[in-house]
């Protein structure tokens, strides 16, 4: 007995379905097998819900603006992440790689930190570059 995709089983070593008239096939006996029709279904639908429900839900988009010794370099641009805590997480990483470059570079990255906004501006969280390295 075989199963499919869909976990049907069947009695038949390879069962096969017919191919409507007027479809191409790879195999030489104008037929598809179950399994190739179901997991192309499912592959094409899979693909037109992920689209549709992009379109449906919009994540918020976050900016990551440095500051250092009461300067501050606006983040422009922002990226769109699916919460505040991935929000932090994207800092987290973004602030240690800050910090090997200007240690590869002799500097110290000490002072600085990421001041996260929203859309509107209103500052949701601030990660110090002090804070995601370990002592």
């Amino acid at each position: 007995m075989t199963h499919d995709v869909l976990g049907v089983g069947s009695d038949q070593e390879g069962a096969r379905a017919s191919v409507p008239k007027g479809r191409k096939n790879s195999t030489s006996s104008g037929t598809v097998s179950y399994r190739h029709f179901f997991l192309g279904w499912r592959i094409k639908w899979s693909v037109t819900e992920f689209e549709r429900l992009t379109e449906i839900i919009e994540m918020p988009r976050y900016y990551f603006h440095i500051e250092h010794e009461g300067r501050t370099i606006l983040d422009r641009e922002g990226i769109e992440l699916a919460d505040l805590d991935e929000a932090r997480e994207e800092a987290v990483a973004a602030a240690r790689q800050l910090i090997s470059d200007h240690v590869l570079r002799g500097r110290a990255a000490d002072g600085r930190r990421f001041v996260i906004t929203d859309e509107g501006g209103t500052i949701l969280a601030e990660v110090s570059f002090r804070e995601t390295i370990d002592t």
